[in-house]
């Protein structure tokens, strides 16, 4: 049995800003969880036999090899209160589509139940999760007037797979590539 995880990768010009960041953190306020993961959104995470990747693979690319790619703004930082989260906020509405679509295939075609193939409400990409609603809230006094704009262009599923119930570091199983790309726009960056 594997556990997959089903992730929007973003490019490594992104990826560094959301090092930046992850270090400025640490340099500020010590570790925290998730400071050492590279920058995603996540979107489906579920446990599966290996021997059924060939199909989900199968099922994944004819479904979005036709999907139009999209860009998702980066705008600033939030957080979540109620799981001690610090993160960047990413524009919702494309991103909840691109969910909604690929719980649909989850569902359909690779027969997930609704427990396992779940839309995302929230997209973000995190920065940090503390300890505690105290440590988040000092954070936040660093984090909460600090701009950061920024666009990236999603154009791509990143299938990342593991042992089930175990800490092992995420591997590569597939990506998903999209077929159409629409018109890229430069980033916009201010501090």
């Amino acid at each position: 049995m594997k556990e997959y995880f089903i992730i929007v990768s973003p490019p490594e010009q992104i990826q560094k800003s959301i090092n930046f960041y992850k270090d400025l953190y640490k340099r500020n306020f010590g570790d925290a969880t998730f400071l050492k993961s590279k920058g995603h959104i996540s979107l489906n995470k579920f446990e599966m036999l290996e021997e059924r990747e060939i199909f989900l693979k199968r099922d994944l690319n004819l479904y979005f090899n036709s999907f139009k790619s999209f860009e998702v703004q980066i705008n600033s930082f939030n957080r979540f209160e109620g799981s001690n989260t610090l993160y960047m906020q990413v524009s919702k509405d494309q991103l909840i589509n691109l969910s909604r679509h690929l719980v649909t295939v989850l569902r359909s075609q690779v027969k997930l139940n609704a427990k396992h193939a779940k839309m995302i409400s929230a997209p973000h990409l995190t920065i940090a999760k503390l300890n505690s609603l105290n440590d988040l809230n000092r954070s936040w006094n660093l984090f909460k007037d600090e701009k950061f704009e920024d666009t990236f262009l999603v154009n791509r599923l990143v299938v990342l797979k593991r042992p089930a119930k175990s800490l092992h570091k995420w591997q590569l199983a597939f990506e998903v590539c999209f077929k159409e790309t629409p018109r890229f726009s430069p980033p916009i960056h201010s501090t």
